[in-house]
């Protein structure tokens, strides 16, 4: 499950996750359990999933999650949750990601003080994806500043690959409105973005 996407269409990798939930949940397993709703969530988002469908389906796994009693899994669920909810105006900063469970500036510094890079690539994947589809950027490109050292400390991941995506796009999107000398680094960043993207298509 955790290579797969690597040869196959994202969207394939959908079942087998859920499958692992029930097997989890059927064992007792919670915390496997758990991890298996952010996954679920993340990829629908990213393959195009129904996003009505897929807020209903996140509130009922988010639900399930307190139940759980699983915070940290809770606050990356309730991001993903925030995203889907911006992406369908129902919000009043389509960029902004609180919510009751995750609150940017402290939830932030709390990953980066533990150094857990996993919940903040989270928040980045999102992030900038919000960024390029409301056409802001600038906010994508100087947030490469905090993203990028946290990728290259980082497995290659498909979150990375969706970084690096988003990332390149608005690079691309932002360029004509830069000077010479901005310009001439988004080329630079361009170019080792699609050397990943080359090395990643192997």
């Amino acid at each position: 499950m955790f290579i797969s996407y690597w040869q196959k269409h994202l969207k394939e990798s959908l079942p087998g996750i859920m499958d692992s939930y029930n097997k989890a949940l059927e064992g007792g397993q919670i915390e496997i359990a758990a991890n298996s709703f952010y996954p679920h969530n993340a990829i629908s988002l990213q393959t195009g999933s129904n996003l009505k469908k897929l807020e209903e389906e996140m509130e009922a796994h988010h639900q399930k999650l307190l139940g759980f009693r699983y915070k940290g899994m809770t606050e990356i669920q309730s991001l993903h949750w925030q995203t889907v909810k911006n992406l369908l105006g129902i919000s009043s900063d389509p960029n902004a990601l609180d919510t009751d469970f995750f609150n940017e500036t402290e939830t932030l510094a709390k990953y980066k003080s533990e150094q857990n890079s996993n919940g903040l690539l989270q928040y980045y994947v999102d992030k900038v994806m919000l960024g390029y589809l409301y056409g802001n950027y600038k906010s994508v490109v100087d947030l490469s500043k905090e993203f990028i050292p946290v990728m290259e400390n980082s497995l290659e991941t498909i979150i990375t690959v969706l970084i690096t995506f988003y990332y390149s796009l608005s690079l691309t999107a932002d360029f004509n409105n830069r000077d010479k000398k901005t310009q001439k680094k988004y080329l630079k960043d361009l170019s080792i973005n699609l050397k990943r993207a080359e090395k990643w298509a192997k």
